[in-house]
């Protein structure tokens, strides 16, 4: 068995602003899952999801996959070693409430339960 999954977030992890990887490359993705018959799960980031809803209602489209809340962002826990512009460190207690969050983010976003 093979678990294959895709981290639905910004470019090159927490260190851009931009969303180029998920609006060129999921449907590219998402043509190949289908050509092979392969289920994918999707990580998706609150923020992404708010800032690429057409990929996350297309991704919910394919009976391929699977859709997962991450959080709201590429959290770290703690203090970060080092800044980065989507990274912001958050208290353990905080990360309950920030997966609820996504969650409902994705939620309304693909009109789907998670």
């Amino acid at each position: 068995m093979v678990v294959l999954g895709f981290d639905m977030e910004t470019d090159i992890g927490s260190f851009t602003p931009f969303y180029e990887g998920v609006k060129h490359g999921t449907p590219n993705i998402l043509r190949l899952l289908k050509k092979h018959s392969i289920r994918a799960t999707f990580f998706w980031t609150g923020h992404a999801a708010e800032n690429n809803p057409v990929m996350v209602r297309r991704v919910a489209c394919r009976r391929t996959r699977d859709r997962l809340p991450w959080t709201l962002s590429r959290d770290a826990r703690g203090d970060p070693l080092f800044p980065l512009p989507n990274n912001w460190a958050i208290l353990p207690s905080g990360v309950e409430g920030r997966l609820r969050i996504a969650t409902d983010i994705v939620r309304k976003t693909s009109g789907e339960q998670p």
